[in-house]
């Protein structure tokens, strides 16, 4: 059984975030070694963990801040093994609702696994941005990912124009049969192989009808999860028909 809770980082033991350190260093790139976590354990919040069986299977830094009484939650660096992330995420989201009613929520991350935006999409494909099938962006959601990188200084670069960012920093790795969303990136002009991130925003109204709205998406993002051999070509599919031409 998966365990989820989130520590505030000054609170945390050595033990802690050695475990942390131990886990990105069993799952990601070279790139993404000691010093990389160092420096973003020195300039976070909090991190989400999950622990199964095994140990630590997933941890994500986390950043919040409100502002005109809205809360405002950036994702960072997520590392995960057996498919951890998941259900961590799943459980905070549910937490982060559930504890700001009446609120509104924005969510924010920056995405170079592909497998993970297409993950995500699913999850929200009605209620996050960018929408697939167009390139448009309202203002008021490029008004958000503003507010986010003001707060922020590794928010670096960004472009409202395409939801999209760039860094010094780079997690992306290739893996096969991600080529649809890749190239779905890249006809919006975010590269990830050249150290763009692509930005995935959500907002939560705090309106009864607006948290319908986003948990009936999330409900049936879910259902599809659990079939995803049945629906992942569905929306690898959906992404290519996103691709924007001319």
């Amino acid at each position: 059984m998966l365990k989820t809770k989130c520590l505030e980082l000054p609170l945390m033991t050595e033990q802690q975030i050695q475990a942390c350190m131990d886990l990105a260093n069993t799952v990601s790139s070279p790139q993404c070694r000691t010093e990389y976590l160092k420096r973003r354990f020195s300039s976070y919040h909090s991190v989400l963990t999950a622990h199964d069986e095994q140990g630590l299977a997933a941890f994500q830094l986390i950043q919040q801040f409100t502002r005109n009484d809205q809360l405002f939650l950036y994702l960072g660096p997520l590392f995960s093994q057996r498919k951890a992330y998941l259900p961590m995420f799943l459980a905070a989201f549910d937490r982060w609702l559930a504890g700001n009613h009446g609120r509104t929520v924005h969510l924010m991350a920056e995405i170079q696994n592909p497998e993970i935006l297409l993950v995500f999409k699913t999850l929200f494909f009605h209620t996050s941005y960018p929408i697939l099938h167009t390139a448009a962006i309202p203002p008021s959601v490029q008004e958000t990912a503003r507010i986010f990188a003001s707060r922020f200084d590794h928010i670096s670069q960004l472009d409202t124009r395409n939801l999209s960012t760039r860094g010094e920093d780079s997690l992306y790795q290739s893996k096969k049969g991600t080529e649809d969303i890749l190239a779905w990136m890249r006809s919006r002009g975010v590269h990830v192989e050249r150290g763009d991130s692509q930005i995935l925003l959500l907002t939560a109204g705090g309106s009864l009808r607006e948290r319908h709205r986003i948990k009936a998406d999330l409900l049936h993002g879910k259902m599809m999860l659990r079939q995803w051999r049945l629906f992942r070509p569905i929306m690898l599919r959906k992404f290519k028909e996103g691709i924007l031409h001319g």
